[in-house]
């Protein structure tokens, strides 16, 4: 779906034409930013077992630093001069009904939470990773923010992944 510049668009350096290829790349990975998120307080409401006191606090924290990481692509594709799409009609279209679908059995334990939710994060560190490989050169501002953004989202699925390994999980 194009997107069309809106009247109050920040001025900036980036003609209106490259804006726009940032700005529908960036809102790609803003969709599956906060579906990530959505995912990971499914596995946090969800989480049992007896790693709970250790991961339960954990998606807590992992879900702040996403919530931020939202805000922070919103807002540099609203600074390019574009709407987000961020309604949950656009995000289902977008993601369809079986991205997570596998995410919603009630049955699952804590380590298939913890595989899900790491493959998922995995998956969403590789679209940053070639975002930034893709833009870096152009337009060096988006990607230091995914940089940024990707930083913490490696950081926080190392912890994720030191559940999976921990001996408390069968």
């Amino acid at each position: 779906m194009k997107i069309r510049f809106i009247k109050s668009a920040t001025v900036n350096y980036i003609d209106p034409t490259t804006a726009i290829r940032y700005a529908e790349e960036l809102g790609s990975i803003l969709t599956r930013v906060i579906a990530y998120t959505m995912q990971i307080r499914q596995a946090h409401w969800c989480t049992k077992g007896m790693s709970f006191s250790g991961v339960h606090p954990l998606y807590d924290e992992v879900y702040e630093h996403l919530a931020d990481a939202q805000d922070l692509i919103a807002e540099r594709i609203v600074q390019l001069g574009f709407p987000t799409r961020a309604s949950y009609d656009h995000l289902a279209k977008i993601l369809g009904q079986t991205y997570c679908a596998d995410t919603l059995n009630v049955g699952f334990g804590e380590k298939e939470y913890l595989d899900i939710t790491v493959r998922m994060g995995q998956e969403l560190s590789g679209a940053f990773h070639t975002f930034i490989e893709s833009f870096a050169k152009e337009e060096n501002i988006s990607a230091d923010i995914l940089i940024e953004v990707g930083r913490q989202l490696d950081k926080d699925l190392w912890k994720l992944q030191a559940h999976l390994e921990g001996p408390k999980l069968n």
